[in-house]
């Protein structure tokens, strides 16, 4: 039997910082506007908790705790119920539309 991985470690930390590197590369002067520092630190953030589960159940728990389940279902319904809404047709009586040819 093969021995366990170790979770986490420096080679966990240096993947992550490559990932956030990888996914900033070729942003030039990245400092000196405020979008792009703000959206190369959101980066960073999201690639430190990509794959850890306490930070991704807390996340869900957050969303949930500001929508409860009865009105997160009430949404759905409503939702489903404009997408497969029934549709009007207009019937149009023998004789009142001539075609020419």
């Amino acid at each position: 039997m093969p021995p366990k991985k170790a979770s986490g470690g420096k080679a966990d930390s240096k993947a992550k910082t490559k990932a956030a590197e990888d996914k900033t590369f070729g942003l030039k002067n990245k400092n000196k506007s405020a979008k792009v520092a703000k959206y190369v630190a959101q980066v960073k953030q999201a690639a430190a908790n990509a794959g850890n589960p306490k930070t991704l159940k807390a996340a869900e728990e957050a969303r949930n705790s500001r929508i409860g389940k009865k009105e997160e279902e009430a949404r759905k319904k409503a939702e489903l119920a404009e997408l497969f809404k029934p549709v009007q047709t207009q019937k149009v009586p023998f004789g009142k539309i001539k075609f020419r040819l």
